[in-house]
């Protein structure tokens, strides 16, 4: 597994199938996971002690894994 992965939604996918493939890296070893919604313009973050929900307003970050990494959650999705 990777430490960290990042799944972004498609039409076709499920939101509870990806919180299930979420789960699935988490319980195998990965440290890191981020779900992308682009039609909600959010992202949740998942970790095996926390899980959050970032929206435009907030600014994603690596945490343990990748310490000096921060984007804001508005540029992923091309927002001024």
């Amino acid at each position: 597994m990777p430490d960290f992965a990042i799944e972004v939604k498609s039409p076709d996918d499920m939101y509870k199938q990806m919180r299930e493939k979420a789960d699935y890296y988490l319980q195998n070893g990965t440290k890191l996971v981020w779900l992308v919604y682009p039609e909600k313009r959010i992202v949740e973050v998942y970790t095996n002690e926390q899980q959050d929900i970032l929206t435009l307003e907030d600014r994603l970050t690596g945490g343990e894994l990748l310490p000096e990494f921060e984007l804001s959650v508005k540029d992923i999705f091309d927002v001024e």
